[in-house]
């Protein structure tokens, strides 16, 4: 088994979370669909112009993921799409943090969500501050984790200063926290630095790897809300365990579809 699965919390290890009839269906979907009330008919207005906002988007829309996989070099299989990419954060500790047992490390400054979320759910949080520099304090970081320290969120390029952080430096900390933390590279303004393929080539080599994406600023989309974790195929599947059935609007699958088109790139 994948070493990372192993620090899921022990109370969700097979837990098969919510099975909509959508996801366990087969073939083209009924005009009419009754299991989930839906209307066969379009609401008032312009949304039901470009989109079936009178359906259920799919749990995990497959040409969106296959869009994302083919930009950023990973397979569809790992990539979990989110509401945002503060729903990763928050499916994240759901998944992996026992309430008043385990805990994250942040290194501040930092993006101040990952203690919020920590926090609603019972974990503590151990802070290790960055270097005069900016950069992350590798030894420091190693000697404060402890056996509790499932998650371990880096933003980079950094949130709030804006710089790259060393990838020597969060490879060295997968490597070192290796089957006991799994290491969160928060990657929301990978696409403003001078590499914008971020670590997503790194994924298929370290396990204990995961990437926050989000389509709010570069792609110009925060409004409507779409973000994602890369990570290993079974850390994913494990994932959606605890994400609600249906994280993204029909409006604003459609919107991430026309931004990540060949015109909407260009």
């Amino acid at each position: 088994m994948n070493d990372i699965l192993a620090l899921i919390r022990p109370d969700l290890k097979g837990f098969g979370g919510y099975s909509s009839a959508a996801s366990e269906a087969s073939g083209p979907p009924p005009a009419i669909k009754l299991d989930a009330n839906e209307s066969p008919w379009p609401p008032f207005g312009a949304v039901a112009n470009f989109c079936n906002a009178h359906r259920y988007a799919e749990p995990q829309p497959l040409a969106l993921r296959g869009r994302m996989a083919a930009l950023w070099g990973v397979e569809a299989e790992q990539i979990l799409l989110t509401c945002g990419s503060d729903q990763g954060i928050d499916v994240l500790l759901r998944l992996f943090c026992r309430a008043g047992e385990d805990e994250i490390l942040v290194c501040p400054p930092t993006f101040a969500m990952y203690q919020v979320y920590a926090q609603i759910q019972g974990a503590s949080v151990i802070t290790v501050p960055l270097l005069e520099n900016g950069q992350l304090d590798v030894p420091a970081i190693l000697a404060a984790a402890t056996d509790q320290t499932k998650l371990i969120f880096l933003p980079t390029p950094h949130a709030p200063t804006g710089h790259a952080m060393n990838k020597a430096d969060i490879l060295a900390l997968c490597e070192g926290r290796a089957g006991k933390s799994l290491i969160v590279a928060d990657e929301a303004y990978v696409e403003f630095s001078s590499t914008p393929a971020g670590l997503a080539p790194y994924i298929n080599k370290t396990p204990n790897l995961a990437l926050l994406r989000t389509l709010s600023k570069a792609h110009a989309l925060a409004g409507d809300r779409v973000g994602c974790v890369i990570a290993g195929r079974e850390l994913v599947q494990a994932l959606r365990t605890v994400l609600p059935p249906y994280p993204l609007a029909q409006s604003a699958v459609r919107a991430a579809l026309d931004a990540l088109s060949p015109a909407g790139l260009a």
